[in-house]
């Protein structure tokens, strides 16, 4: 791997391939300078009820509790949960969870 340019950025393509995947994470490279971005499966869910930042964090707990999931962002005003990891629950999981946080998935 080539040295990372004057901005930090690795000089050469990912490595990892991806299909509806965007870049949300950096790491280093064991044994290397070089920084390497990786590719994670990301999907967009709607949520219904949330008000504020207590009902962000009651959903953001019951979702990272399922297996594979490795990043949360929640948009309250937008009613949206963005969902990172490999592999990615499905809807019915996400359905279980967003329930056990007391509210409702969307489509």
């Amino acid at each position: 791997m080539s040295p990372p340019d004057e901005d930090g950025c690795a000089t050469e393509p990912p490595s990892v391939l991806a299909i509806r995947y965007l870049m949300y994470y950096t790491a280093s490279e064991s044994g290397g300078t070089g920084v390497i971005m990786l590719n994670v499966p990301t999907r967009s869910i709607a949520v219904t009820g949330m008000t504020c930042e207590h009902c962000a964090s009651a959903v953001r707990a019951e979702i990272s509790k399922l297996t594979g999931v490795t990043g949360i962002d929640v948009d309250v005003a937008g009613g949206t949960v963005r969902v990172t990891g490999e592999p990615l629950p499905g809807d019915a999981r996400l359905r279980e969870a967003v329930a056990e946080a007391g509210y409702e998935f969307g489509s």
